[in-house]
């Protein structure tokens, strides 16, 4: 496979490496793993996914001029 650098696959492969970095920091650093870690995890998931609608929704808004 070739993927050029614009492939969906690269943005999908950043937030699974950005997630699974989320996960692990929040597992080593807590002194029990619970409810409040799994928030953390879903609220920067949301986050990343809010970002790269904007990202995409900007992108394809028409110029101005």
């Amino acid at each position: 496979m070739d993927f050029n650098e614009n492939h969906p696959v690269w943005n999908i492969l950043r937030i699974a490496v950005i997630m699974a970095g989320v996960i692990v920091f929040s597992w080593l650093n807590a002194s029990k793993f619970d409810v409040t870690e799994w928030t953390t995890i879903v609220e920067v998931l949301l986050l990343i996914g809010g970002f790269e609608g904007a990202k995409k929704f900007l992108a394809k808004s028409p110029p101005k001029g």
